[in-house]
């Protein structure tokens, strides 16, 4: 601490005029609710602090998706009947889930959203427009899960228009084209403030606090307030207050002790504006799993009940996106020789606190310790050590749109994977998680419901790599899969995952492309 804190003092006394930090007032507010760090709070006694998988939907989400369901009927109803097609005899449960993959696959996938959008004049003539209307569910990973935080958190404009008005990146994600000091700066008193309240800090913490300034609403960037957390999205986002979107979901992978390559059946958690946890524990031995609300992450749990100390605020929207793309980690220690002189020490001293350790995960308090202890493998963890969950090779997030009780009827699933030499999917994410799909479907209370589809031979003889294909036409027992990849329709959109920035029209035309796939 003391060397990072000197190289601090050296870097801030020549790059940044002096102001009261954050972290005093932090202590200023007692709360620090305006900051990234954690709150305490009056421990409630009406919440439920863990729920078994096995109830089905909690109430938040079941609340949620019943309203979304009155919008949704008339939605569809009118797409129906404008193109003379007869209405379901029930509102059908549609989601979108967008694959990972950085930018690119931020960028692909919310073209492809943009071609559901009445606002797109493109989508609206192709008639593809004004589906997004009729979309329950929406599920993001990595590159995916920065689409849905921006989408989200800026009422689902346009995405052409978050581009032109809010996106930062053509300024690189690492090294920002203007004050990189009090970019770095700012990450250190954000993160140490959190961390001096007990909490563990991670390379993730800087990632997750960085895509946030980029794409997250201003007042809620790092220069400003960085406390936009995902459960205050509904009371924050009005157009998620009144259900007009599909409902968020993001997902990470566990890394279980000892592992270093994350196995393809690693437990999958979600995160939701209501809830986090996992409808299956385990790796080796599936048993069904469970939730705790999201709210109150971070607060020490003990056989379901709160340790005497509850806290708000761990659940930063930043930080979960984070969480989802602890992939890109990665990209933080490659700084060290890739500047000169001040900065470089200030990031190599910051790293070298955070420990080797730390480098590709992110932990969270396990809300289950003791929980359900004969069948739960992970009563006596302290912490849930999450990873990118594309590292289980199912880089499209079908998984939480798969569950039973959701009852989900249909998936658009963008795939903006890196799968080929040539950086283009090959379908690998969609046989992955069907291979999954078998081993869960040993038990049923862990089971998902997904369609067989090809090897990966068999997509790319079959050419289900270069158009959309549907899986599951005439399975009655799985949701229909809308596969539509990425592919070269309008523009070459095989840019790297490792592509930190993009200017403004490269950035459009990866746009352009999804919406045409």
């Amino acid at each position: 601490t003391t060397t990072f804190a000197l190289s601090l003092f050296a870097a801030t006394a020549l790059a940044i005029p002096p102001e009261t930090p954050r972290i005093e007032l932090q202590a200023e507010r007692g709360l620090g609710d305006k900051s990234y760090a954690p709150w305490q709070v009056d421990c409630p006694t009406n919440v439920t602090w863990i729920r078994n998988a096995t109830t089905g939907l909690g109430s938040g989400e079941r609340a949620y998706i019943e309203a979304r369901e009155k919008l949704v009927q008339p939605a569809i109803e009118h797409i129906m009947a404008a193109r003379g097609l007869e209405t379901p005899p029930r509102t059908p449960v549609i989601g979108v889930a967008l694959a990972g993959g950085g930018y690119r696959a931020m960028l692909t996938g919310l073209g492809g959203i943009m071609s559901m959008m009445n606002e797109s004049t493109e989508a609206s003539e192709s008639e593809t427009g004004g589906w997004l209307e009729g979309v329950s569910y929406w599920s993001g990973l990595s590159g995916g899960s920065w689409a849905t935080g921006t989408f989200m958190s800026n009422g689902g404009q346009l995405p052409t228009r978050l581009l032109e008005n809010l996106w930062n990146i053509d300024s690189n994600l690492i090294f920002p084209d203007d004050d990189k000091v009090s970019f770095y700066a700012e990450l250190y008193i954000e993160t140490n403030a959190k961390s001096d309240l007990g909490f563990p800090t991670q390379i993730t913490d800087l990632w997750g606090l960085a895509i946030g300034s980029h794409v997250l609403p201003e007042q809620y960037q790092l220069s400003n307030n960085p406390n936009l957390t995902f459960s205050s999205l509904p009371s924050v986002v009005a157009a998620l207050g009144n259900a007009s979107l599909p409902m968020p979901i993001i997902i990470a992978a566990e890394r279980e002790a000892g592992e270093l390559i994350i196995a393809e059946n690693a437990t999958v958690w979600e995160f939701t504006p209501y809830k986090f946890g996992s409808w299956a524990f385990g790796s080796q031995y599936k048993s069904p799993g469970a939730f705790t609300p999201i709210e109150y992450l971070g607060t020490s749990v003990n056989d379901g009940s709160p340790n005497g100390t509850c806290w708000k605020g761990f659940d930063q929207l930043s930080f979960v996106m984070g969480t989802s793309a602890t992939l890109f980690n990665g990209a933080f220690l490659e700084l060290n020789g890739t500047d000169s002189g001040l900065l470089t020490s200030l990031i190599t001293a910051f790293l070298a606190e955070l420990g080797e350790d730390q480098v590709d995960i992110s932990r969270i308090p396990n809300t289950f310790s003791n929980y359900n202890s004969g069948e739960n493998p992970i009563y006596n963890l302290t912490y849930i050590t999450l990873v990118d969950a594309g590292e289980t090779n199912q880089n499209v997030p079908l998984e939480p749109l798969l569950i039973p009780a959701r009852a989900v009827n249909a998936i658009v699933a963008f795939d903006a994977s890196y799968d080929t030499n040539y950086i283009w999917p090959n379908g690998t994410a969609l046989r992955t998680t069907y291979e999954r799909a078998r081993v869960l479907a040993e038990h049923e209370n862990t089971r998902v419901l997904m369609p067989e589809v090809p090897s990966m031979n068999g997509f790319v003889n079959g050419g289900y790599n270069s158009r959309p294909t549907f899986f599951g036409c005439n399975d009655t027992t799985t949701p229909l899969i809308i596969y539509v990849p990425s592919y070269p329709w309008s523009f070459a959109a095989n840019t790297s995952t490792y592509q930190l920035s993009y200017e403004t029209d490269e950035a459009n035309q990866m746009l352009l492309n999804g919406m045409r796939s």
